[in-house]
């Protein structure tokens, strides 16, 4: 189900960034694979570290939600430079944590 809420940006706001996350993950069948796209717009000012950390804390939240088994994960991000800061690294070692799924790679 999808559900809108409006939103009123100034006029002066420049960009917003936009996540887009796909969890990719086996079939109760050995021979099925499933995948799931979910998309984040956030009124965050930058995709900087911190911001994409947040997105990426929301998303596997939500996920868990419809697959409560799930305890860990891989990360794939496009190399963008938000995704080596320290900051984004340091806190993916409490994704687990926050979100009960660990995240064992990031590539």
């Amino acid at each position: 189900m999808l559900s809108c809420v409006p939103c009123i940006l100034p006029s002066v706001y420049i960009g917003i960034p936009w996540h887009g996350v796909m969890f990719a993950y086996a079939g109760a069948d050995s021979d099925h694979f499933h995948v799931e796209f979910m998309d984040q717009i956030m009124y965050a000012g930058k995709e900087n570290a911190s911001n994409t950390l947040q997105a990426l804390i929301l998303a596997i939240k939500k996920f868990r939600e419809g697959h409560p088994d799930t305890t860990w994960a891989f990360l794939k991000t496009d190399g963008a430079s938000c995704y080596s800061k320290s900051v984004f690294t340091r806190g993916l070692s409490v994704i687990a944590e926050v979100t009960g799924v660990a995240i064992r790679e990031h590539h």
